[in-house]
């Protein structure tokens, strides 16, 4: 057993970097298309919540208003204030 961890690295050609950037694009793009409400929130730089009250509140939130927009700028100023000690 070893001590530490090995890190190593393999070469790859430019081509190959330029096909996986590729492929991240056009998941991006299904994405957007897909679950634009899912890529709206991406976008934001919010953390991604996963319990049951907060997908209800999207839910919600979508089928009220047909977007994320103020649900965004509401956790947006929630983590300001949070992240500045402003309470």
């Amino acid at each position: 057993m070893r001590d530490s961890a090995i890190v190593s690295f393999q070469q790859v050609s430019k081509w190959q970097i330029v096909d996986v950037f590729t492929l991240f694009d056009e998941i991006d793009t299904w994405l957007a298309t897909t679950m634009p409400q899912a890529t709206e929130w991406i976008e934001s730089d919010l953390d991604v919540r996963y319990d049951a009250a907060f997908m209800a509140q999207v839910v919600g939130c979508v089928e009220s208003e047909g977007s994320l927009t103020r649900l965004i700028e509401a956790s947006s100023y929630e983590w300001e204030q949070a992240v500045n000690m402003d309470f």
